[in-house]
């Protein structure tokens, strides 16, 4: 009599024994794999065939979050690992049938090519998943892992991040000079930070011998002197390399302010999921400054490249066209018109609404 392992519970699973247990266990983890591959490789299709209209959905992420309840970021995690194993089938096929674990397989694709699929193949069966991306970390795509394996024994550093204002970041680097002057030399920021809370720990904090309203008096006076800081240098890292090929996160910032935003294609309401993309393209000579640079949705980022929308010209002086080379921005603001004619209405002949005057 076969019974389904699923419609078993925990103490019925262990009453099968260690290694019944172990084999479902890893069964279970191949079964992951492949399913969650299967839904990739689902959303990829959807895309292609676009599918996803059927469903009112505008791209396959979409259709994702609305209809699957899944996170945007999850499905996109899914559709990346469906599309890079098309160029690795040894990869491919493990992930098919369940013998390497996801969390592996999600890292080696960022780097594995189909000269190097089989070593990261023997690489996943033999290290655990944190070796596996310390591994990947230092190759570049394509290339083989440059650091002995032996060094993977070396302990793994644990990674803290916060968000700060701006104001409160000048103030915490401020802050972190005093253990520099202490110890005699120039600490990191990791060091600083770590002697900031072992003398806390020891009973004494740096500042023992203020009270609370001297304190509440120096923080203001340490956030009005880092926002003067601010105002003389508003923007940091906005000046552009013309040969980069990506922006640092101020450059980003500052386009999409320029841009509003959202998405600058005519009649997108898109304002999440923004990307930057060179009108005249970095693989065919386009340089990266502001006036090749435009702020897109990542669906219509995927279109232009597709081809089913083209943009010419410059920022404030761009022109959007479909595959049939219909005007974006007319067809926009003809479509503006007609919503005012239907709901605001108007009064006279034919050509006195407002789609007629804007034919006109």
């Amino acid at each position: 009599m076969n019974i389904d392992p699923t419609h078993l519970n925990a103490q019925q699973l262990g009453e099968l024994g260690a290694d019944a247990v172990d084999h479902l266990a890893r069964r279970a983890c191949g079964t992951l794999t492949s399913y969650r591959l299967l839904l990739g490789r689902c959303l990829l299709a959807m895309d292609r065939y676009r599918y996803h209209f059927d469903h009112g959905c505008c791209t396959s992420i979409h259709y994702a979050t609305l209809v699957l309840g899944l996170k945007a970021k999850q499905a996109r995690q899914f559709r990346h690992v469906a599309t890079r194993l098309e160029e690795l089938p040894a990869l491919s096929n493990q992930a098919t049938h369940g013998l390497i674990a996801w969390c592996k397989l999600r890292e080696v694709v960022r780097v594995a090519s189909p000269d190097t699929e089989e070593f990261w193949i023997d690489l996943c069966r033999h290290k655990t998943y944190e070796q596996i991306e310390r591994l990947v970390a230092l190759t570049a795509p394509g290339q083989l892992p440059a650091l002995p394996t032996s060094h993977l024994a070396q302990p793994i550093h644990t990674e803290l991040r916060i968000q700060l204002s701006p104001q409160a970041m000048i103030v915490v680097d401020r802050g972190l000079q005093a253990p520099s002057q202490q110890a005699g030399r120039m600490l990191n920021r990791a060091e600083a930070v770590e002697m900031l809370f072992a003398q806390l720990l020891a009973g004494h904090p740096l500042d023992e011998d203020l009270q609370h309203e001297q304190r509440e008096r120096a923080l203001a006076k340490a956030r009005s002197e880092a926002q003067k800081d601010l105002e003389e240098c508003p923007v940091r890292d906005t000046r552009f390399n013309p040969e980069a090929r990506h922006i640092t996160p101020a450059q980003t910032r500052e386009l999409q302010r320029r841009d509003g935003y959202r998405c600058s294609t005519p009649g997108c309401p898109h304002h999440l999921y923004l990307q930057t993309h060179h009108i005249h393209y970095y693989s065919h000579g386009g340089k990266t400054v502001p006036l090749n640079l435009l702020t897109l949705c990542s669906a219509c980022h995927r279109n232009v490249h597709e081809g089913r929308l083209k943009i010419e010209g410059t920022p404030g002086n761009l022109v959007f066209s479909n595959e049939q080379g219909r005007n974006l921005q007319q067809k926009w603001r003809l479509d503006v018109a007609d919503w005012l004619d239907v709901w605001i209405g108007w009064t006279g002949e034919e050509f006195d609404c407002y789609r007629g005057r804007l034919a006109a």
